[in-house]
């Protein structure tokens, strides 16, 4: 299962001065054809005197009843409900409330307070209207870059209801927009327009505006289909948008590849996340990271020399705007002081940045970069974040690491990717479990929304506490928080396959996680070749993975197994385990999966050995691949020493695989001749796992080899049973020749007869040694003991059937 870690470099980030400088040069390159739509969202409007979506819903530091939804419907639905209580009874009553992000309820609140579509009108007409709303200088700017620079930015689309847009276009620049306030004026929406085009994805607060629920799920289709002709050939600049729209969301991802060739620039004080963020990832989004929407036009006015409105048109609201610009003149040139003061204009992000485009070329180049901006910008706790995480993962300095950790979490104990990190660290680093919780406890106490926290934790709970209903209670909120997180999908797929035995739901969750991102086909496969015994879906999706990326040595090392396994296809397998070493020569499993094909289906010992030496170099804790190396050396190279040696380093990296533990138990049996400490590994074997009736059998062939009947006996019976519904194999052929050997007479008729039937379809168990089973059966006087011997030989491949034709009671056998 993968455990999901922010990484800085996950989406790219630039501030506000960069990206007003980037659209100068697209304003003053004549010969390009750049074009851009912008996209408006609530956050635009807030600071003309129109609330957000949060704060219409639970504004606390308000207490008229004009700005709260909440107590309004609390006043006519319940009114002895006091404050303090509001936020348990709104629990009761909203089925996503969430006193964190009231913002989340505004669908089913709007619909439960005013009944009616005309009530809601209403609402909406106030709040876009009456003297509280007055422009600011945003709006202003933008409508000047809309109208000076149309070639550039003439088309705006916003979720938005009012009229704050094109009042500016028509009181400052005399230019009268094209406003698309219905699904019927869908076919006006058109790229080739010359003039201003506002786009109300949600309709206009006089004409029908959608705010349920049910009406905002899904964009009328005529609408969305316009739309993409618009952005096929823009890029889009988004600004004061939360992203939780899940109809905007779902038209943008249909926009095909192709679309918006000129990016995606995502204007936020805060990382896109949410629903939103596989779709900014999937477009190689730009992050320009800034809140205040006035303050940025203020910017693009100056950079890009906007003209400014024509005072003589309304000069009352001219004086406004004008105040307005001197109160953010005097913002900007304070917070362009303060960023002179860190470096020229430097922030933690271009510090990061510029070294985590280093560390593959650079490690020690990187690190000056980090020590630089830790002096440059102390005690920031994104960049001590950002640099604990280069500790951990790249230098693998685990007690520095932890320093910036805690120096991050001292600066902001508050901050959710931090606590969220250092629990991960805590966990897999030093295993600290209790420690490890409360950083997972904290983390999600500072942002209870966060999907990435919440999976993490879900995982924790799963693997670690194994308290499985609080892991899928947290899996849940993982996914109600993000629908589209594939990481999360993907392990609450393996959750519900592996724990709760739901295959189809698991099979709706792999299927999910494919289609938010193809890459992610491979584990769809895994579960369609192992689950549903599907072989031709299952190589599709495995074709899927690999086409969607075809470095991924993951997809690319499970194809090949796929390849080997199913399909027979040695060469084809080859090809793929070559290809999957090359993306990857450090993936352990795929170089030690490799190995193991050269060595059984190449007998290539050289190149076999060369590979499991890289895999073991490349994860000299893997239990897996020492303990298959250690078999590879005793079976092979018949190299004792070193077999054992790495049969300790197996033990030591996992004390619990059970199949390293038998193994060696064999060798020591077989090998050594240690019975005594051969038993006690065997008996370590079956505690790990008391359903694997390999282990249990081969310590009943011990137990019975010694003279130990009762015990060997009880061994034997529980191994049959456990066996009984596999195919016949190696261990059915061992068992029965025991069954025969040293049990009761009564049945041994009946189990020659088994065996001779699995010998005639060619089972074997090629070189394994019974000689000491054999040895005690003579000695307990078996009646057969002159033929023990030699049906114990065609057993380990080293007879012919042919040897026991003389047999009496072998041909007698049915």
């Amino acid at each position: 299962m993968k455990m999901a870690r922010r990484r800085t470099s996950e989406i790219r980030r630039i501030n506000a001065e960069e990206f007003a400088k980037r659209l100068k040069v697209v304003v003053k390159d004549e010969k390009a054809e750049k074009q851009f739509a912008f996209f408006l969202g609530a956050g635009c409007s807030v600071s003309s005197g129109i609330p957000a979506a949060g704060r219409l819903v639970r504004d606390k530091d308000n207490n008229s009843e004009q700005s709260d939804w909440l107590r309004r419907f609390r006043d006519v639905r319940k009114p002895s409900i006091s404050d303090p209580d509001l936020d348990e009874w709104a629990h009761e009553e909203l089925s996503r409330w969430n006193p964190n992000n009231p913002g989340a309820s505004y669908g089913e609140l709007i619909e439960r307070l005013f009944l009616n579509p005309g009530d809601r009108q209403e609402e909406i007409h106030r709040l876009c209207t009456g003297d509280r709303v007055k422009l600011q200088l945003g709006y202003v700017v933008l409508s000047g870059l809309m109208t000076q620079f149309k070639r550039r930015f003439n088309i705006a689309l916003t979720t938005n209801f009012d009229d704050l847009l094109s009042d500016s276009l028509g009181h400052f620049r005399q230019s009268r927009p094209l406003v698309i306030t219905h699904d019927s004026l869908a076919p006006f929406i058109r790229s080739t327009a010359q003039h201003p085009l506002i786009v109300k994805l949600h309709g206009d607060h006089q004409l029908a505006p959608r705010n349920t629920a049910p009406e905002t799920e899904a964009l009328d289709q005529r609408i969305a289909e316009r739309i993409a002709t618009v952005l096929h050939d823009r890029g889009l600049i988004v600004m004061g948008y939360g992203g939780n729209d899940e109809s905007v969301i779902s038209m943008l991802e249909r926009l095909p590849d192709e679309a918006l060739p000129y990016g995606v620039y995502w204007v936020s004080g805060s990382e896109p996340r949410g629903i939103c963020r596989p779709w900014l990832e999937h477009r190689n989004a730009v992050w320009v990271e800034h809140s205040d929407f006035d303050l940025l036009m203020s910017r693009l006015e100056e950079e890009l020399s906007v003209d400014p409105p024509d005072e003589t048109l309304l000069r009352q609201v001219f004086r406004d705007v004008s105040t307005s610009r001197k109160e953010l003149v005097n913002r900007n040139a304070s917070e362009t002081d303060s960023s002179q003061h860190k470096m020229g204009g430097l922030n933690w992000w271009d510090f990061t940045r510029a070294a985590e485009g280093l560390k593959a070329y650079d490690l020690e180049a990187a690190e000056r970069l980090y020590k630089l901006g830790d002096k440059a910008i102390p005690k920031s706790p994104e960049l001590l974040g950002s640099y604990a995480l280069f500790l951990e993962n790249e230098r693998k300095e685990m007690d520095q690491a932890e320093e910036r950790f805690k120096e991050a979490i001292d600066a902001d104990s508050k901050n959710a990717i931090t606590l969220g990190n250092y629990a991960l660290f805590l966990e897999n680093v030093r295993k600290e479990m209790d420690r490890a919780e409360e950083c997972y406890t904290q983390a999600l106490a500072a942002d209870p929304s966060d999907a990435i926290t919440l999976g993490n934790y879900a995982l924790f709970l799963e693997n670690v506490r194994k308290e499985m209903d609080r892991a899928e209670e947290y899996y849940t909120r993982a996914l109600a928080a993000n629908p589209k997180n594939v990481i999360t999908l993907g392990n609450y797929a393996a959750f519900l396959k592996n724990h709760r035995k739901e295959m189809d739901r698991a099979e709706e969750h792999y299927r999910r996680a494919a289609e938010v991102d193809p890459k992610h086909a491979g584990n769809y496969a895994n579960f369609l070749r192992s689950e549903r015994k599907d072989l031709d879906r299952a190589e599709e999706f495995y074709k899927q993975a690999v086409a969607a990326d075809p470095k991924h040595a993951g997809n690319l090392g499970n194809y090949a197994n796929f390849l080997y396994c199913e399909r027979k296809d040695l060469d084809r397998a080859e090809e793929f385990y070559k290809r999957a070493a090359e993306a990857d020569p450090k993936h352990t499993n795929n170089l030690g999966n490799y190995a193991t094909f050269l060595c059984d289906e190449r007998r290539d010992l050289d190149r076999a050995e060369e590979f499991y030496k890289q895999a073991v170099e490349a994860h000299p804790k893997d239990a897996v691949n020492l303990g298959n190396y250690a078999n590879f050396l005793c079976d092979e190279r018949k190299d004792l020493d070193r077999a054992e040696e790495f049969y300790k380093r197996a033990v030591e990296a996992d004390p619990k695989r059970a199949g390293n533990l038998g193994n060696y138990a064999n060798f020591l049996w077989k090998q050594r001749k240690d019975l005594d400490r051969a038993e006690e590994f065997y008996k370590r074997a079956v505690d790990a796992d008391s359903k694997d009736a390999n282990h249990l059998g081969n310590y009943a062939q011990l137990l019975l080899a010694s003279g130990r009947k009762k015990e060997g006996l009880e061994e034997l019976r529980q191994a049959t049973t456990l066996h009984a519904d596999e195919s016949e194999n190696a261990l059915s052929a061992e068992l029965a020749f025991c069954w025969y050997a040293h049990g009761p007479a009564k049945g041994r008729t009946q189990w020659l007869g088994r065996l001779k039937k699995m010998l005639k379809e060619g089972v074997r168990s090629p070189g394994w040694d019974l000689t000491r089973n054999v040895k005690r059966a003579v000695a307990d006087r078996h009646p057969a003991k002159s033929w023990l011997g030699k049906l114990a030989a065609v057993i380990a491949d080293d007879a012919k059937i042919g040897s026991l034709s003389r047999w009496k009671a072998w041909k007698d056998a049915k």
